[in-house]
């Protein structure tokens, strides 16, 4: 076997084993593994499989690589998404400009300590 044989065969064993998943997990080294492990498989992607076909053939969905071309063959034809007409949000400080009583002002302190002694019980 050639060194490009064995480097594509290694690349595609990694992506069949590769825990793709690995951002949901909730130990920091078990993140940590994957990330990495999926930083090698970028590398290798760029290398040996720059049309992206080995990877998304292995990859599950949500993972796959989209060509631009074919993002922009899925979006023709798509209007750009707009708020509707007349159906503008308004913001909070909008909200409050409205209003025409003042704010209640915040209730004052007591200057009064609590007893030293016992804490209360629980």
């Amino acid at each position: 076997m050639s060194e490009a044989s064995n480097q594509m065969q290694d690349y595609i064993d990694r992506l069949k084993s590769h825990d793709w998943y690995y951002a949901y997990a909730d130990e920091g080294r078990v993140f940590r593994q994957g990330k990495a492990a999926e930083d090698t498989l970028v590398k290798l992607r760029k290398e040996l499989d720059p049309d992206n076909s080995i990877w998304n053939e292995h990859a599950p969905e949500g993972y796959k690589i989209i060509s631009e071309e074919v993002r922009a063959e899925k979006t023709a034809g798509q209007k750009a998404r707009t708020p509707k007409e007349g159906k503008v949000k308004k913001s909070f400080t909008a909200k409050a400009g409205k209003s025409k009583k003042p704010l209640p002002s915040a209730p004052k302190m007591s200057a009064r300590r609590k007893p030293a002694g016992k804490s209360p019980k629980r």
